[in-house]
């Protein structure tokens, strides 16, 4: 019996070493993926990041389309973290911002998305924010 046990922890070492390879192999392949196809060594963080910003984005506008505003807030906050120049995030979040009736936060992101891209759609947001937020003093 003593002679068993030996063995499997003879082979350990081995097995061990196999299964690190394969988990190697694994995240270089996770990697490859989440990366849309380029290979890891050619992918900078920054690419990462915005990357993982326009996920957050797009799922952030789904829960908009179902209602879910809150939830849409969290993903625009986590988007943001990962890239800070997000005016879609930003947009995004206000227009959450502004059916939670939240107008003093709407406004202040309207504000920032128009330092980073002046555009006549997100003045009329401002406006609209700024008219409710009015309204309600």
């Amino acid at each position: 019996m003593e002679k068993a046990v030996m063995k499997v922890s003879e082979r350990n070492p081995k097995s061990t070493a196999i299964d690190e390879e394969r988990k190697e192999r694994w995240w270089s392949f996770d990697e490859w993926r989440l990366s849309g196809g380029v290979p890891p060594l050619q992918v900078r963080t920054g690419d990462r990041c915005r990357q993982q910003a326009d996920k957050r984005e797009a799922r952030a506008l789904i829960h908009v389309r179902l209602g879910c505003f809150k939830s849409a807030v969290e993903d625009c906050n986590l988007a943001l973290s990962l890239n800070n120049q997000s005016r879609k995030a930003l947009v995004l979040r206000g227009q959450c911002h502004s059916r939670l009736e939240m107008y003093h936060e709407a406004v202040g992101d309207f504000e920032k998305a128009l330092q980073l891209k002046d555009t006549s759609d997100i003045q009329s947001l401002l406006l609209d924010a700024a008219r409710d937020l009015e309204l309600l003093r």
